[in-house]
């Protein structure tokens, strides 16, 4: 269950927020949490659910921090807490200070709103009254009521600043701004969103930046870069940005090819997108040390090398094998003495989260390619196969095939495992689907 607690949730700008994510609990134990500010900025990641996480929000506005909670079993649950952050005149200043925030600053047109003028306050004085101005061309609001929610419809797309001017019983007056953007798919030209990347040949590990620069808004048939609004990112790997800024930053920590689209809003509302495809280069290796008992990591092009030893103080270790998304490595270990026990790694922090005694003498071990299940052979004699599932490390199923297997090779579908025995001078061929041979390829 994943349990988001923040303090404070509201305040002026420049905030700083603490964010405490130790009431989480997940089957099996936390693989890693992420926090999502709702900001733009980048997201947070980590395995200790302890240590409290400081984010300060830097502009006016309603904000939605997502928590996401993955268990060892990749099981996934989300919490959120709500930051509202004013704008106001500074603390010294004299006077009132105005403040004001909205559930949300962001949607499609028609765009309903509630605005929260309750944090505005006067250092010497008590306030007497506000005026609302939508910046819409409608009436403005005016009451006495500071703990009242106002809310208003926002029927035309486009950019409007909302405006707040409160008075206290001195005369004085504090004034602050909002920023909507009511969006639409129609109500004039899409602008349109272009993107590029440095360096244009990115590898893992490294920083990307993203560039929209390169976008405009068509006005007149005129384009005008200045009219974009808001910037909005996916990145391909689960990871995203919002912003107002033309460029972002971003890491990837897998090689592969990546679709990334950028969202871009104009002062009207109106949205234009744009798709990409970015090829990420690098490797990340596994690899043991039969003598030293350590699963070690190895990342390309920069070589880094970490190890850790494996569980149940395993003296050998022997095969290897990674999950399709390199969430975790599991690992085989042996002190000689008792049967093969099972180590489960977690990628992110190369950290041990489980380790369990198989009951038999598996020695090399292969992930099948959906990774629903791992494929592990002996050592020293014996004639099977054995199916283990991934989350609970324990052996599910026994396949017997011949004399000596030595190692398992999947079809890239995924549908057939190919087992070499060489004292029988043959194949087996194994449906994954039944888990029974389909056919022996005799040499």
């Amino acid at each position: 269950m994943a349990v988001l607690v923040a303090d404070p949730t509201t305040g002026a700008a420049p905030l700083d927020v603490t964010f405490d994510v130790s009431g989480s609990t997940a089957p099996g134990g936390v693989h890693r949490f992420r926090i999502d500010f709702g900001d733009g900025s980048d997201f947070t990641t980590g395995t200790e659910l302890d240590e409290p996480i400081v984010h300060t929000y830097a502009t006016p506005g309603t904000y939605t921090a997502v928590l996401e909670l993955t268990s060892e079993y990749g099981q996934t649950d989300h919490d959120t807490e709500a930051i509202v952050v004013g704008e106001g005149t500074e603390p010294d200043a004299e006077g009132p200070i105005a403040l004001l925030a909205a559930d949300t600053t962001l949607g499609d047109a028609p765009l309903a709103v509630f605005f929260d003028v309750s944090l505005s306050s006067s250092p010497d004085s008590t306030l007497v009254g506000f005026r609302l101005d939508f910046g819409d061309g409608t009436t403005p609001y005016v009451g006495t009521n500071f703990s009242q929610s106002i809310v208003h419809l926002y029927v035309e797309a486009g950019l409007h600043t909302a405006t707040l001017a409160v008075t206290d019983a001195n005369g004085d007056a504090g004034i602050a701004t909002l920023d909507i953007v009511a969006t639409t798919e129609g109500g004039g030209d899409a602008p349109i969103a272009r993107f590029e990347w440095d360096p244009e040949d990115p590898f893992i590990d490294k920083v990307v930046t993203f560039d929209a620069g390169a976008s405009s808004d068509l006005t007149g048939g005129i384009a005008k870069p200045q009219a974009i609004v808001v910037y909005t990112w996916e990145f391909g790997d689960g990871d995203e940005a919002a912003t107002t800024q033309e460029t972002v930053d971003h890491t990837y920590t897998w090689p592969g090819t990546y679709a990334v689209t950028l969202t871009i809003y104009d002062d009207d509302g109106v949205a234009g997108t744009a798709t990409d495809e970015i090829t990420v280069r690098g490797a990340v290796a596994y690899v043991t040390s039969l003598l030293g008992g350590l699963v070690s990591e190895i990342r390309l092009p920069g070589h880094a090398i970490t190890s850790v030893p494996l569980g149940g103080g395993s003296d050998w270790a022997l095969g290897v094998a990674v999950d399709p998304n390199g969430s975790f490595v599991y690992a085989i270990g042996t002190d000689l003495s008792t049967p093969s026990a099972l180590t489960k790694v977690r990628t992110p922090d190369l950290a041990v989260v489980a380790e369990e005694e198989l009951g038999v003498e598996a020695a090399v071990i292969e992930m099948h390619p959906d990774g629903d299940w791992l494929y592990a052979t002996g050592f020293g004699g014996g004639d099977d196969v054995w199916v283990i599932n991934p989350s609970t490390l324990a052996v599910v199923d026994t396949i017997a095939v011949q004399t000596d297997p030595t190692t398992v090779a999947f079809a890239p579908s995924g549908d057939f495992a190919y087992v070499p025995c060489p004292t029988a001078d043959a194949v087996v061929v194994i449906d994954t689907a039944t888990r029974t041979v389909d056919r022996t390829i005799n040499a």
